[in-house]
């Protein structure tokens, strides 16, 4: 929909990329003015599935701190918790729960010990 140059987008999607993908081509089109991105990400999978895919991404990426990082499920969002040794496994971590189908968002509370 669109009104005085604001797009409305509307829809479902399985992934956050592609959302954030409609969102983006449409934003930079001649006289769009803004875009309310109204599309829902709906998995296929259940989100025990998101967890075990959630944990099965953060060994095949071989974070050294695996046993210390928790994944939990609240609705549709991945909430992670522990403590790594470095920011970019702590970045791994959160963008493995990203990649996911389903996650509407991640909340990564993991800490850092320098």
């Amino acid at each position: 929909m669109v009104e005085n140059g604001w797009v409305t987008l509307f829809g479902e999607v399985e992934w956050d990329y592609q959302r954030q993908i409609a969102s983006r081509i449409v934003r930079h089109l001649l006289g769009v003015t803004g875009v309310s991105d109204n599309i829902a990400i709906t998995p296929k999978l259940s989100m025990n599935d998101v967890k075990d895919g959630v944990e099965n991404a953060l060994r095949r990426r071989a974070i050294a701190d695996i046993d210390s990082i928790s994944v939990m499920i609240q609705g549709e969002d991945v909430i992670l918790d522990g403590v790594v040794h470095s920011w970019s496994e702590r970045e791994l971590a959160e963008h493995a729960a990203w990649g996911m189908p389903g996650v509407h968002q991640v909340i990564n509370k993991i800490k850092v010990s320098i």
